[in-house]
């Protein structure tokens, strides 16, 4: 039986407007949250001096002055806006003084973007805010045109309900100068490729795929590990002819190389050593398998504030000697430990998917169960064993890395609100259709 709500469903979806509501969400979406940010945090204030942002700030003002890609805390127009804001609220940690030079850390996508703005409009922070926002708008109108196609427009308002309202980490990361809005829009650009791969089979979605997907690890390290679970997702979305799933796993990955040689080549010739994607990732292994790891459950630590490199850096070295060091000895420490405790390194796999996994307020809580019901719903349509299949990919990069309490599940924006979405539109239907069998 229909119910009332399904049948408007119905007719509203086969309005000529209908099509034309992911681009007015998006609309919508940007000047609610450029607004919401203007009025109650300001634009251009600088970001906190504890965290990533300031490193992806640094690098962005060096590249915009033909200084390359480098680091400098030190630099005395950089730290104006710091300074300031520092004087004027002394409860405020001032920006370091650290050594200065070229650096393999951070990924290039978002200092690049940084590095535009500061080169065009000079030293600010609302430009940057504003292309995040930008980013998360437009993920959040991409949801909303994937749910048009999975269910109509009631779903699609619901998604966006959901992806603008209840979820704080959309407001919290397009204000944030930190990588993770433009890798949402990344992964939602390249998750719909894969849709249009299982619905078209054409190789030209695949490009699209490989190229968006090569981006968004050029925005984030960690991305770089879905890549086997990716090819597989190919070749399982094109199995029913295998020569031509094989071939299109390889055109896949070879396509993700291709465009990704440029910094890859660059990491290896500056450091002079085989580390294509530069020392983050080697530097961070600790974090993930050490007694400092087991004692955290598989939670990520600041190991430097555990002195846990003291004696590997001398002050002579140069920026990119104290990252190869640091990378090097952290390798070193996880072959040991992992060699002496193999029951507790596969034992940290499960405790950080559960520690990353699990909901830590109401609004993670509601998405997450929504996220459930709505794969579930799926579970017998294309789009939704993408969207499991995406889930559980991450799930692997969480497994053998760390978890850092849900952050990286912040690339998922879009997997998580197309299923919550539809999980919700399923709980509605169940509950109408229930109404209108009952007698009276």
């Amino acid at each position: 039986m229909c119910s009332r709500i399904s049948r408007l469903n119905n007719v509203l979806s086969q309005h000529k407007w209908a099509k034309h509501t992911g681009i007015a969400i998006f609309i919508l979406s940007f000047f609610t949250y450029l607004s919401h940010f203007t009025l109650k945090y300001g634009l251009n204030v600088p970001p906190s001096t504890t965290g990533d942002e300031t490193s992806y700030d640094s690098i962005g003002w060096e590249l915009s002055h033909g200084n390359g890609f480098s680091r400098n805390f030190n630099n005395p127009v950089f730290r104006i806006p710091y300074e300031q804001t520092a004087a004027n609220n002394p409860m405020l940690q001032p920006l370091p003084h650290q050594k200065s030079g070229p650096t393999t850390v951070r990924p290039p996508l978002f200092p690049l973007l940084i590095a535009a703005t500061d080169y065009i409009l000079g030293r600010q922070f609302w430009a940057v805010r504003v292309i995040n926002t930008l980013a998360i708008a437009a993920t959040c109108g991409l949801v909303v045109h994937a749910l048009l196609h999975l269910a109509g427009v009631l779903p699609a308002f619901t998604g966006a309900f959901l992806f603008v309202v209840i979820d704080f980490h959309t407001r919290l990361y397009a204000r944030a100068v930190l990588s993770e809005a433009i890798t949402c829009f990344l992964v939602a650009l390249f998750v719909l490729a894969l849709f249009k791969v299982a619905e078209t089979q054409q190789k030209r979605w695949i490009i699209a795929a490989a190229i968006s997907y090569a981006l968004a690890i050029l925005a984030r390290n960690i991305m770089v590990l879905w890549s086997p679970g990716l090819m597989l997702l190919v070749y399982l979305l094109l199995r029913k002819n295998r020569r031509n799933a094989i071939f299109s796993g390889f055109l896949f990955i070879g396509t993700v190389l291709l465009t990704m040689a440029p910094w890859m080549i660059r990491n290896c010739v500056v450091l002079h050593s085989f580390m294509p994607m530069g020392t983050q990732g080697l530097t961070q292994l600790p974090a993930g398998y050490s007694d400092i790891a087991w004692e955290h459950q598989g939670v990520w630590q600041n190991l430097d504030s555990r002195d846990f490199f003291k004696g590997v850096v001398t002050e002579q070295m140069t920026t990119l000697e104290s990252e190869l060091a640091r990378a090097k000895f952290s390798r070193k420490k996880t072959v040991d430990w992992i060699s002496h405790n193999k029951i507790r390194a596969i034992g940290l796999a499960p405790l950080k998917v559960f520690h990353e996994f699990r909901p830590y307020t109401w609004s993670e809580t509601v998405i997450f169960l929504l996220t459930i019901t709505g794969l579930l719903s799926l579970k017998n349509r294309q789009e939704g064993k993408i969207l499991l299949g995406i889930l559980f990919i991450n799930l692997f990069a969480v497994a053998i890395t760390w978890s850092v309490s849900g952050r990286f599940l912040t690339p998922l924006l879009f997997v998580f609100h197309v299923a919550a979405a539809m999980g919700a539109w399923k709980i509605v239907i169940w509950i109408t259709e229930k109404k209108a069998r009952q007698p009276g």
